[in-house]
């Protein structure tokens, strides 16, 4: 397996019961990697605590079948083998509602050609990540398209955990000033 890196959530508890989470590993795979196999050994009971394994796709990706192939077979594979799935989507270009069409109306399918098929693949994963490499000025689209592409996650798999990475500013490549005023309830 080639793993492109190893990405581990934390959440501290001041407790550290198995029905608790405090740590859990996260495997980083490409498309076409085939991840942890599941074993022949009947399946742990998944816990807060178990490790997962995180399909990393790049957004030149999106709409290509073999990536929804590979994320429907990562989630199923994983739970199979005792794993946590998780998927995490690179979004580029600075997201806009079309012209003539109601905001309402916007799927992420429509957002991003390809997100929509992505996420249904990869339906019942435990964790979603959008991703924003570059981000301009103005903090609205993205806020109002994390707040669109997470209802749509939130709606089809009410239990999963869904996360936003801003990775490609200079100024401060893990959480850009900028964050604060995305992910705020101010419009």
């Amino acid at each position: 397996m080639k793993a492109i890196g190893l990405a581990v959530l934390v959440a501290l508890a001041p407790w550290a019961r198995a029905d608790h989470a405090y740590l859990a590993p996260w495997v980083v795979v490409e498309p076409g990697d085939p991840g942890p196999v599941a074993s022949s050994a009947p399946a742990p009971t998944l816990s807060p605590n178990s490790p997962g394994i995180l399909l990393e796709v790049p957004h030149d990706a999106l709409g290509t079948q073999s990536v929804d192939a590979a994320a429907r077979t990562l989630v199923t594979r994983a739970h199979a083998g005792g794993w946590r799935a998780g998927i995490s989507v690179e979004l580029h270009d600075e997201p806009e509602p079309a012209a003539g069409v109601a905001t309402d109306a916007m799927t992420a399918e429509k957002l991003f050609p390809g997100l929509g098929t992505l996420l249904s693949a990869a339906s019942g994963a435990d964790l979603y990540f959008l991703s924003f490499p570059r981000l301009t000025d103005d903090p609205r689209p993205y806020r109002w398209v994390i707040r669109k592409v997470a209802s749509e996650i939130r709606a089809a798999n009410p239990g999963s955990r869904i996360g936003v990475l801003f990775s490609g500013s200079e100024a401060a490549p893990f959480f850009p000033t900028m964050a604060a005023q995305i992910l705020s309830e101010e419009v």
